[in-house]
Order: C-alpha cells, then structure tokens, then sequence
C-alpha cells in the first residue's frame, strides 16, 4: 500500500566522521546485536563503485512512499476507533487537575484525559525546546526509471559530512537525492537558492557516481529540525498536568515515533518505560 521496501544502508565517510570514526561505530553497533560491518576503500570501490576512504554497511532499513505512509497509518488509527479532524489548528492549551483543554481556531474547545503534542518541527505554544533548531534543507527527484547500478535500488545512502549528502531510488524508479542544509529557518523560500543548491547536489552526486547522469523532474526544499544531541524531547510538557510533548528533531521520525508511543502510552497509564530518561528535556 506505501511502497514499503527493506533496505540495507551504505554510510560513507566524510569530512564530519572519517573512517576511523565509521570502524569504531560499526563495532559499537555489531556489539548490541545491530548487523553492521565496515569496509575499506578497496572493498567500497568493488562492491558499490565508490571511491570514499571507508563506509559502514548495515541492515534493518526501509524505504516507504511518506504520504501514503501516513494516510495509512491515519487509516488504521481511525479503525482503531480514533476521530481525525484536518485542518483545525489549536490556539491555546489550559490543563487543570482532570485534563486538559484544547481551544481551536474553529471556536470549538476540546476536552481530554491527556495530551500528547506532536507537531514534528513547529514548535507548539508553551513547550520548551531546548537546544533545538529549525534549518532549512533542499532535495530533487530525477525522471521514473532513472538508470543505476542495480545495487542502489536495495540501498539507502548517506555521507557522513556538514553539508551531508544522501540519495535513494523511488518505488517508481526515480532517483531521490538531498541534503545541502544550511543553518537558518527561512532559507529554503529562497527561489535563487534553490536553484545554487540543486547544482551543488547535482554535482556532489556526479562525483560521488561519476557514471550517473539524470534530468531533474522535481525539486523542493522544507524545514528541518536539529536537536543539540541528536536526540528527540519525548517528555511531560512542564508546568502543564496531563500534557505530554513529542519532538522528533532529526532525521529518524519513524524510529523515535515508535519509542515515544511507548514511552507516552505506559506514562499515561501510570507506569514508566525504561528508556524514558534518554529523552527528557
């Protein structure tokens, strides 16, 4: 239904991590069970036609098409008995000893038990993120059926540089290319920009897979959220009872969406998740 695919994932040492770096994570990763290893420049350049000092190759990645993945998880939701009300926006939030009170732009006010925030990298009113940043990032996508080297259509890549590169094949044969982010909010509505910042993509990536060539088809840009530690706010919202925020700055919004509904849920039934602390505020 969303094109969800497994992947392997090829992550290639930068100008931020170096092969050094890439070795001792790949054998922090194989030691709790992750299956990683890394490999030379030798092996880089005969299994995956790239010239990089080092890379780690891992497995337990996916690719899935994003829209008809929340459609569809909004679907399930929905006959798991939830009300999904679109385009209503929450203008403020009271909580007292039973709840919490929700005022909407639609003048309507709703009452629950609970809240749980979970407003990607919008910042909700009253919610302190600490730490945390919006930046501005840039990505396009090549023709459908874009020729590549057969291997790339099972694997997901990224450098590990600032600016990072990443690239991946679509389920329609497309290639999917990204990165370029640059520390400012506003940034990606710059229409000169974009256009400087899809050449630079295009050229890291032709350097990168000098055999590739491709025509763009789309390009866009958007905000991103950064943590200063990498890690998401999966916390109680402070000096509001019964409100719980979800901020899943960076790029692992699947991962972490899964270990805040754990996390959340025992809170809101009165127990504790052990990981609980790793991500408090």
């Amino acid at each position: 239904m969303c094109g969800l695919e497994d992947k392997a994932t090829l992550y290639l040492a930068g100008d931020a991590y170096g092969h050094r770096a890439l070795r001792t994570e790949a054998e922090a990763r194989a030691a709790i069970g992750l299956e990683s290893r890394y490999i030379g420049p030798a092996d880089l350049r005969e299994q995956f036609g790239i010239d990089r000092p080092g890379a780690i190759v891992s497995q337990g990645s996916a690719s899935a098409d994003p829209a008809r993945l929340a459609a569809a998880l909004l679907r399930r939701a929905q006959t798991a008995g939830a009300t999904v009300y679109s385009r209503v926006e929450v203008m403020e939030a009271a909580s007292d000893p039973d709840g919490v009170t929700l005022l909407t732009d639609a003048g309507h006010a709703v009452r629950a038990k609970s809240v749980v925030f979970c407003c990607g990298y919008e910042f909700p009113k009253g919610v302190p993120t600490p730490g945390a940043k919006v930046i501005s990032t840039w990505a396009m996508a090549s023709m459908p059926r874009q020729p590549c080297p057969a291997w790339l259509r099972e694997t997901l890549v990224w450098e590990a540089s600032d600016p990072y590169l990443y690239f991946r094949m679509g389920g329609d044969g497309r290639l999917i290319v990204g990165g370029e982010d640059e520390a400012s909010p506003d940034a990606h509505a710059d229409k000169a920009k974009m256009k400087r910042k899809c050449e630079t993509i295009t050229l890291k990536l032709s350097r990168l897979l000098p055999g590739v060539e491709f025509e763009v088809d789309y390009s866009w840009a958007g905000a991103f959220g950064e943590s200063a530690t990498g890690l998401p706010s999966i916390a109680p919202v402070p000096d509001m009872d019964h409100a719980w925020a979800v901020m899943g700055f960076g790029g692992n919004g699947i991962t972490y969406s899964v270990i805040a509904s754990q996390v959340v849920s025992k809170a809101i039934r009165g127990g504790s998740d052990p990981d609980a602390d790793l991500y408090a505020t």
